[in-house]
């Protein structure tokens, strides 16, 4: 029973982490970064992506992919409580 219940609450997780993942998209990236004062130098920078994949991400003219999604996420929601922490 408790191998059944872990595969349950596994699989909810992964289901929460496809709905997350797939509100991430270049107009949201670009939401994010205005809603933090970010600029895309500090994604570039931070994420270490070449200027042009980025542009590319942001235009909507290339495809993220799962961990791309995931690495956009995460580095917001880090800034996000940066953020909150100091002020």
């Amino acid at each position: 029973m408790n191998r059944f219940k872990a595969t349950v609450a596994r699989l909810k997780q992964e289901s929460e982490q496809r709905k997350i993942l797939s509100a991430v998209n270049n107009e949201w990236v670009v939401k994010r970064l205005a809603e933090l004062g970010l600029s895309r130098q500090d994604l570039i920078r931070d994420l270490m992506l070449d200027k042009s994949s980025l542009s590319l991400y942001l235009r909507g003219n290339r495809k993220m992919n799962k961990s791309t999604k995931a690495a956009f996420f995460y580095y917001f929601a880090f800034k996000e409580s940066v953020k909150s922490d100091i002020g």
